[in-house]
């Protein structure tokens, strides 16, 4: 873990001009009642997450974000469409909850792939991509205080879920063919 948040610290400290952040949660998921294809997701947390960093729940700048029509993406993979869209997005005291709607079968076969995973069970974290804005090291937890940094995209994600979810899931009729060829 230390590895990592030298790393992260590194990255900080060198300045560079385009530093993209990515942190992943287990996350809540509850389908939206009468809305077939959309879901609610705490994206992102106030907790100390594995690299002990910690995001300031009010340093979340979401404008750009927003009008950016909140994209949700696969992995962080900034190469390939969005899955989905944000609906909306709640600031909690804890952190952020979204409430996101995947592309249909017909737009993007690869997102109702995805989609399928979230609604069997098999696939239920996200991570947030952020650009970092006002940060400090923590000595004490030996991570990063982010105070203050600018939502850029999130993502559902396979980590922290269980490698077997998709043997499970070819067992349970989804087909997973479409996560072999990305990861091709």
């Amino acid at each position: 873990m230390e590895a990592q948040s030298r790393s992260t610290l590194d990255l900080l400290k060198s300045g560079a001009p385009d530093i993209r952040i990515f942190k992943a949660y287990a996350a809540d998921v509850k389908a939206v009642d009468g809305d077939e294809g959309a879901y609610r997701f705490t994206i992102t947390t106030a907790d100390v997450d594995r690299d002990r960093d910690v995001i300031d729940p009010a340093g979340w700048k979401i404008d750009n974000f927003l009008r950016a029509k909140g994209p949700v993406l696969w992995a962080h993979d900034y190469s390939q469409p969005p899955i989905g869209r944000t609906l909306d997005l709640i600031r909690t005291e804890r952190g952020l909850s979204a409430t996101m709607r995947f592309a249909d079968a017909e737009t993007y076969p690869f997102a109702d792939t995805i989609h399928r995973l979230v609604k069997g069970g098999f696939l239920s974290a996200t991570s947030v991509g952020f650009a970092p804005i006002k940060w400090a090291q923590n000595e004490e937890r030996r991570g990063i205080d982010f105070f203050e940094q600018e939502l850029l995209e999130w993502s559902v994600v396979p980590v922290p879920a269980n490698p077997h979810a998709l043997i499970e899931a070819r067992a349970a009729g989804v087909d997973v063919e479409p996560l072999r060829e990305w990861a091709a």
